[in-house]
């Protein structure tokens, strides 16, 4: 299984004495930890024993102004009978993530595209 670099659930990445609107620095943060999660579903995606117990369940990351939270997708794990895989249950089948690689791929292209707009876009500090 795939870790997550970024232990941090809920980040404070600015003070909030300042404005409201992030700083360039602190949306290219975020970015680049939406990109982190997004890789780690990726990676995870036929995960099907975690040391939590059961499969690998999909994170995503919300924020709102100067605040981040991970949080986990509890959709159901998708079924696949394969009786002769290690992690099958009793009658045969396999518990999978519920993750939809094309959803992801499209989430990382627009975080790309996201974070590339605000590179160009910041005044140079």
């Amino acid at each position: 299984m795939v870790r997550l670099t970024t232990a941090v659930i809920f980040l404070l990445l600015t003070s909030t004495a300042q404005a409201r609107e992030p700083s360039c620095q602190t949306q290219l943060n975020q970015l680049q930890m939406k990109m982190n999660v997004i890789a780690s579903n990726i990676a995870n995606l036929r995960t099907t024993r975690t040391p939590e117990g059961g499969p690998y369940l999909r994170k995503h990351l919300t924020c709102v102004d100067d605040y981040c939270s991970l949080i986990t997708d509890l959709r159901d794990p998708l079924l696949s009978y394969e009786p002769d895989h290690p992690d099958a249950h009793e009658d045969g089948y396999v518990e999978y993530p519920n993750i939809e690689l094309m959803e992801e791929m499209s989430a990382m292209i627009d975080a790309k595209a996201e974070y590339e707009l605000v590179a160009t876009n910041c005044p140079q500090e």
